[in-house]
């Protein structure tokens, strides 16, 4: 009887530590601001002094999240570029699955890992996929510096 008393607190005890395993870590609102605050931390252009600033995170529903940002970066000309990228919660993960820059010499638009990239100066669309992409590329943006430097591959990194 003591043996299978013993038995029951076991798997009681094993039984309460796996549900509290599932337990996420943090509350994905949280989750979704720290990425905020590693976007504002981010340098993406060739010379380092492209970032984020007046950075705005917009909880849509509990598993849609929409980060909007000014992109500061170095132009002739005072321009207002922007962007826009779109979270969802999949599996209590964080993927990053959309997103759009607007800058004066290019337009960019993501979908996941492909992306279009039109240029104003050679008037034609590049696209491909990120992650295909090689590090010689010269592809330098904020979504892919979000996708591979903030998020691993598009996904929250676990904790």
């Amino acid at each position: 009887m003591g043996r299978a008393l013993c038995l029951i607190c076991l798997l009681l005890v094993l039984g309460g530590q796996f549900v509290w395993a599932a337990v996420p870590t943090a509350d994905p609102i949280a989750r979704i601001e720290a990425i905020k605050e590693q976007m504002q931390k981010l340098r993406f252009c060739f010379n380092d002094s492209c970032f984020f600033r007046s950075l705005k995170l917009t909880i849509e529903s509990p598993t849609q999240a929409t980060i909007a940002a000014a992109i500061d970066r170095p132009a002739g000309v005072m321009v207002n570029d922007t962007a826009e990228y779109h979270f969802s919660l999949i599996d209590d993960k964080w993927h990053l699955t959309s997103g759009e820059e607007y800058t004066d010499v290019a337009d960019y638009s993501y979908k996941g890992s492909n992306y279009e990239i039109y240029s104003v100066h050679s008037s034609r669309v590049v696209s491909g996929n990120l992650d295909s992409l090689s590090p010689l590329s010269g592809l330098k943006s904020g979504y892919l510096a979000i996708y591979n430097k903030v998020l691993q591959r598009g996904e929250e990194r676990s904790p």
